[in-house]
C-alpha cells in the first residue's frame, strides 16, 4: 500500500493523516482550481469545498479511486458548479484582472518583457477558457497536476483512451 492509500484509510479516523494529504495536496489542488476559474476568491471556494468533501467522503469510505485521481475529480467537479454558479451571479473576470495579476508577479523583467509577458499569459488563458471544461481540465491535471493518463481517467470517469484524447484535443486547440 502506497503511503497516500496509507493515509487515506487512516484519515477516517485520525486527524493528523488527514493535515498530510492536505499538506501535500493542498497547493497543487488549489493550482488546478485556480487555473479552471481564473479567479482567487473562487479557486479558493472550490479548493475548501474540494476538502471537506474528501475528508466528509474519506470518513464515511466513500473513496472509488487511487487518492490523487480522486482528489482532483473532487477539484473539477467544484470547480465546475463554481463556474455554473458565478455565471449565474456575476461575469467572468476579464483578462485586464489576469494581465494586473500578471504585472504584480513580474517585478524583475524590462517593462518591455512585462508587457509581452502579460500579453502572452493573458492570451493564454483566455485560450483556455475556449477550451471544454472536459478537455481543460485533463490538459491542467496533466501539466499543473502530473497526473498520468489513468488517473485523469480515475478523475475524469472515463477511459485512458478518451483521457488521452482530451488532453490531445486541449493541445490542439491552444495551437
Amino acid at each position: 500500500m502506497t503511503g497516500d492509500e496509507r493515509l487515506a484509510r487512516q484519515a477516517a479516523r485520525d486527524d493528523r493523516a488527514f493535515v498530510a494529504i492536505y499538506d501535500r495536496y493542498h497547493r497543487t489542488l488549489y493550482r488546478y482550481c485556480r487555473a479552471m476559474l481564473r479567479d482567487d476568491t473562487d479557486a479558493q471556494d472550490a479548493a475548501q469545498s474540494t476538502w471537506i468533501r474528501a475528508l466528509i467522503a474519506l470518513r464515511r469510505g466513500n473513496r472509488d479511486a487511487p487518492l490523487m485521481p480522486w482528489l482532483f475529480r473532487i477539484a473539477h467537479n467544484e470547480s465546475i458548479s463554481q463556474v455554473r454558479r458565478r455565471s449565474r451571479q456575476r461575469p467572468v473576470a476579464d483578462a485586464d484582472d489576469a494581465r494586473e495579476q500578471a504585472v504584480a508577479r513580474g517585478e524583475s523583467a524590462s517593462a518591455e518583457e512585462q508587457a509581452i509577458d502579460r500579453e502572452r499569459f493573458a492570451q493564454l488563458l483566455d485560450d483556455l477558457h475556449e477550451l471544454p471544461d472536459r478537455a481543460r481540465g485533463a490538459l491542467l491535471m496533466r501539466e499543473l497536476g502530473g497526473l498520468s493518463h489513468d488517473e485523469i481517467a480515475h478523475s475524469l470517469s472515463t477511459s485512458v483512451g478518451a483521457a488521452k484524447q482530451s488532453i490531445l484535443e486541449a493541445r490542439r486547440g491552444l495551437q
